[in-house]
């Protein structure tokens, strides 16, 4: 035999053997929406829920001294013709250094507002992972995915991995 005959018979022996493994690796896969789970799971709404209240009064907070921020700015631009030109500059930088507070306070309750999310998400993640793995042994698989292109609903899990967190979550 020639090497180029050598070389094709290999080819076509790989081929083969890719051939015939194809299908077995396809049925030992499996996917997950992981955004589907972390949004309709009840450990998800419940997170978000009492994430909301851990925030609430700050947020009103915030709200009530932004109207007041407004309303002073409200209430410059009406009495503007008014005042004596140094007490326009004293409530012009009055109001600039209150803007500046708000901002400031505005961007520490986003960051930790952030923070505290990310920290519950993390958890519920945790919890979604441990379903997923659990899953997976039970049906078999070699491999599931959280993210892909494209995934068949025929290796789609998503709703299995929801039944079982709805069901811990009456547990």
């Amino acid at each position: 035999m020639n090497p180029q005959s050598v070389k094709n018979l290999l080819w076509a022996a790989m081929l083969a053997a890719a051939t015939a493994t194809a299908p077995a690796h396809a049925e030992g896969m499996g996917y997950v929406d992981a955004r589907r789970l972390i949004e309709q799971a009840p450990q998800g709404q419940q997170q978000i829920r009492e994430l909301e209240a851990e925030f609430a009064e700050r947020n009103r907070e915030l709200q009530v001294r932004f109207q007041l921020f407004k309303d002073q700015e409200e209430d410059l631009e009406k009495n503007r013709l008014v005042m004596t030109e140094e007490e326009l500059i004293d409530r012009t930088e009055d109001l600039r250094e209150l803007e500046r507070q708000l901002r400031r306070a505005q961007r520490e309750y986003n960051e930790d507002y952030a923070r505290r999310r990310n920290q519950r998400l993390n958890k519920l993640d945790k919890q979604i992972t441990e379903v997923i793995i659990e899953v997976a042994k039970r049906e078999n698989l070699d491999v599931v995915f959280r993210q892909a292109v494209y995934a068949s609903p025929e290796i789609d899990l998503t709703d299995e991995v929801l039944e079982e967190l709805k069901e811990r979550y009456q547990q």
